[in-house]
């Protein structure tokens, strides 16, 4: 079974190191522990007023885990606060974590909350009214201009909630060359002015020049409180949309062990994967030459990655994978290359030969280049070859349910086998090519490490310049069909478990790449289980457009196998250091895209 955090060393020192800290911090400054206080009477009242707005502690699985997360905020960071003050505190920070966690249900309208709130109008949900309410009662207790930063400041969170959810928002890779940028939403998402600013109620603190000094330095404090706790609860659940998650990819960014590299020959560049490739590796810094079958392609490319002159993204033709000598001129450069990624893979409709149409392609597409790379470029320290899931499934045993897959898999299939059944062409050539690719680094002893990433199913955004929807790859298509009206009747059985974000992917064959401890290793690429019904009900959630074409909640079939194979990805999570994506945000993600291509 995947896990979303696991306590390594390295934390279980930062977590020793902390409990020391924080003592010493906290007598530094005289802290003085207030009293316990009792939050039954304020429990009460943010309840009561809670159900006067129709916002209800028990409207879904964590509005409990909500509310008491304002009522202690509001009891224990202001305990000396006056009792309708701390209600205030408490209603504030109970609305902001219903905000926060349910945004994409709350949708355009946290869009449009700034435009009503300013013209006095109903918000259209009663979690936003009493919101807007809550910010407009501000005044009652705090200074004027104090309560219009407070105002500011939640209007900016609100905003930033409505950006998160938004697809292009989504797409942002963090980078170097913008390493502040997701600090800068961490401001909009935290809050650290309102829970500065509560502090200073008018009655106690009238006086503005007492206290707003402080302010930047208290925000910054609450901001890196907030950094560990927002860190450890996204994490744990798994999620990765957040300003946090994206702070975490900047540091790992920054200190991750890397090599650095400045030319890199990525094969298949048009293709789903490649493309995915393609730009984290430009976002990255990398100089890339890409292989391609035709100019057209090499043009597509081009246009749908400006700003990227010949110095940083070219192209080498490569018409056909499958000859022999393929790449034998695509890997020699005038600036020597130092890495290889190689997606390209030999595919055709027409098998009717599997030996000849897709074992050979596929074996001698990926020697060829192992070949070409230790004739032709020494430079070469580093290749990674995109194999698959297939090449580690037993299919003979199904579902498999006792077992748990990780990189010591092989699938065990024969050449017989693979002949004789033309199911099992596809996995037996990436199964063979794989274990070609294996033999040859330890038979020739290139001056290269060799790493093989093995995915599963992929979805993910579509990103490819495609002249129509109906150019997608094939996994996308799976999903497209059922927004087309394909499961209306009827849900198919569910034959493909377990998947991949195809961002992750990419993620994978650059972290693969940069580091050197991932050489001569096998990486399992999966963000973990899925089911036809779970594409189903995600597209029903969150695209309500599309209800006409699917299937009623009652139509039974496609859910997950009651017992199924479990799944290791824990080398790619130590090695890589993936952060998974859900499959939830992956069939979001992957339908949005689908309005970016031309129908």
């Amino acid at each position: 079974m995947t896990e979303s955090l696991t306590v390594t060393p390295a934390m279980e020192g930062l977590r020793h190191r902390l409990s020391c800290l924080i003592p010493t911090f906290l007598n530094c400054i005289n802290y003085t522990q207030p009293a316990k206080p009792s939050k039954d009477a304020l429990r009460e009242v943010i309840l009561s007023r809670g159900r006067e707005a129709g916002v209800h502690v028990n409207a879904d699985d964590g509005s409990r885990m909500r509310f008491e997360a304002g009522l202690a905020v509001a009891a224990e960071m202001y305990p000396l606060h006056p009792f309708d003050i701390q209600v205030h505190i408490g209603l504030f920070t109970w609305l902001g974590f219903i905000i926060d966690d349910l945004n994409a249900e709350l949708g355009p309208n946290l869009a449009h909350f700034q435009s009503r709130f300013s013209r006095g109008d109903m918000q259209p949900c009663s979690v936003l009214e009493c919101f807007a309410d809550v910010l407009r009662s501000t005044t009652d207790y705090y200074d004027p201009v104090v309560a219009n930063l407070i105002v500011l400041s939640a209007l900016a969170f609100v905003n930033s909630n409505a950006i998160e959810i938004r697809g292009d928002y989504q797409a942002i890779v963090p980078s170097m060359e913008a390493p502040s940028w997701p600090y800068y939403f961490r401001d909009k998402e935290g809050l650290p002015e309102v829970y500065t600013y509560f502090c200073f109620y008018r009655d106690m603190c009238p006086d503005l020049s007492r206290f707003m000094p402080a302010a930047p330095e208290m925000g910054k404090f609450i901001n890196l409180t907030n950094d560990i706790l927002s860190f450890y609860k996204e994490e744990k659940a798994g999620e990765v949309r957040n300003y946090i998650h994206k702070s975490a990819l900047i540091q790992t960014i920054k200190s991750s062990t890397t090599t650095k590299m400045t030319r890199v020959l990525l094969t298949g560049g048009s293709g789903f994967i490649a493309t995915h490739i393609l730009r984290l590796l430009l976002e990255r810094g990398h100089s890339v030459v890409t292989t391609v079958r035709n100019q057209a392609k090499a043009d597509a490319i081009r246009a749908s990655n400006p700003g990227f002159g010949p110095e940083k993204l070219d192209f080498a033709i490569v018409p056909d994978v499958a000859q022999p000598d393929a790449f034998d001129q695509a890997v020699k450069s005038d600036t020597p290359f130092e890495a290889v990624i190689h997606t390209a893979s030999p595919f055709t409709f027409n098998v009717t030969d599997i030996q000849a149409d897709l074992l050979d392609p596929a074996i001698n597409g990926t020697t060829g280049i192992l070949r070409a790379i230790k004739n032709g470029a020494p430079s070469v320290k580093r290749v990674v070859v995109t194999s698959s899931f297939g090449s580690m499934m037993d299919v003979s045993k199904g579902l498999w349910p006792e077992h748990t897959y990780d990189e010591k898999d092989w699938n065990p299939i024969t050449l017989e086998q693979a002949l004789e059944n033309p199911g099992f062409g596809y996995s037996a050539s990436k199964t063979f090519a794989e274990k070609a690719a294996w033999s040859f680094v330890e038979n020739e002893s290139p001056g290269f490490t060799l790493s093989t990433i093995n995915p599963p199913l992929v979805f993910g955004p579509a990103v490819q310049d495609l002249a129509s929807l109906d150019a997608l790859n094939t996994s996308n298509q799976f999903i497209r069909s059922y927004i087309l009206g394909a499961a209306k009747k009827e849900i198919a059985p569910t034959r493909n478990p377990i998947f991949a974000d195809v961002r992750d992917v990419a993620f994978a064959h650059v972290m693969a790449m940069e580091k050197e401890e991932a050489g001569n290793q096998r990486f399992f690429i999966t963000g973990g289980y899925c089911s036809n019904r779970q594409i189903i009900d995600i597209i029903r959630k969150n695209f309500p457009e599309y209800k006409s074409a699917l299937p009623s909640k009652c139509t039974k079939g496609g859910e997950l196998p009651d017992k199924v194979y479990k799944v290791n990805n824990q080398r790619s999570i130590d090695v890589l250091g993936i952060k998974y994506r859900s499959f939830e945000e992956c069939v979001v993600d992957t339908v949005r895209s689908f309005g970016s291509i031309e129908k």
